[in-house]
């Protein structure tokens, strides 16, 4: 949230149209929409895949972040021979693995948000939240305004919005300052940086949420109904592909909570509340951040062990 209230921000000093203000509001919300495709795979490499949120800030090419950064995540707080494992895993697997996962991760945002009802550019633009200025991105090696405008403003504005919670504003611009011309565009980061004390200053806000909403360029996006159950299928859809062991999972819990209902003779209305609310349920029930392969820690009664 405070990525799209920086980028929205950004975007209006940068005077985008209204139409690439409004791909910077719905990138930034969505750029990670296809991350639960790779989860279980960067648990099987790593130990635990909520580890690789600090991956998400640094320069991949740069060995000087990148290697230090994949030694300290590796195994991260497992025992030391386990710790060992991983790293051996993780250093194998190589850069081609990095490639792939922003490969399945692009394809995976596409296909969901092309299923959310959104245009054929912003489809595009999501396919290239991996690229960078300098050509060194994935998946495709875009190079400098090859990339959509949109999103070089999301690229900057997700690492400066990203590292200022993590640490300060300070440290947020210096960063910003040694990757101009590398990995975002010069003139979205000049600009960044004239108006970065103003920029931040925008992000204190009472509610985030309340914010978020009222920074939507133009009049707000509504659904019928028929669209709002397609968004909750996809977002079920979403939430299941955090692990093979929970393919088509929440569909399975809206058919039962609907057919339940039924059974006990609720009304028609709260049948489909209930067959909406299954779709979504485990996005309020976060998974243990564990890879559930050959030896997943689901009990024999469904319910994880750990």
């Amino acid at each position: 949230m405070r990525t799209c209230l920086l980028g929205v921000n950004l975007s209006q000093q940068l005077s985008l149209s209204i139409e690439e203000q409004r791909q910077v509001y719905y990138l930034s919300l969505l750029q990670h929409i296809g991350c639960t495709s790779a989860a279980s795979w960067q648990a099987e490499l790593f130990g635990n895949e909520l580890n690789m949120g600090e991956v998400l800030t640094i320069d991949t090419t740069n060995p000087l972040e990148a290697f230090p950064t994949i030694i300290k995540l590796a195994g991260k707080g497992q025992p030391l021979l386990d710790r060992a494992r991983y790293l051996g895993r993780a250093l194998s697997a190589g850069p081609g693995a990095k490639d792939e996962l922003s490969r399945i991760q692009c394809e995976v945002a596409g296909n969901l948000a092309d299923r959310l009802g959104f245009d054929q550019a912003m489809l595009q633009a999501l396919g290239q939240m991996f690229e960078r200025w300098d050509g060194q991105g994935q998946p495709l090696n875009l190079k400098g305004e090859e990339i959509a405008r949109p999103v070089r403003v999301v690229h900057l504005a997700h690492d400066a919005a990203t590292i200022k919670s993590q640490a300060d504003a300070e440290t947020a611009i210096n960063l910003v300052q040694k990757r101009i011309d590398r990995m975002y565009d010069p003139v979205i980061a000049e600009a960044f940086l004239q108006n970065a004390t103003a920029l931040f200053a925008k992000l204190e806000v009472d509610s985030t949420w309340e914010a978020l909403l009222g920074a939507e360029p133009e009049s707000h996006s509504w659904l019928t109904e028929e669209q709002f159950d397609g968004a909750l299928l996809a977002l079920a859809d979403f939430t299941d592909l955090k692990s093979p062991y929970l393919t088509g999972h929440s569909r399975g819990v809206s058919a039962l909570a609907e057919k339940a209902a039924q059974r006990c003779n609720l009304p028609e209305a709260d049948a489909v509340n209930l067959r909406r609310a299954g779709l979504v349920r485990s996005l309020f029930q976060p998974l243990p951040s564990v890879y559930f392969g050959k030896n997943h820690p689901i009990g024999s009664n469904g319910r994880c062990s750990v």
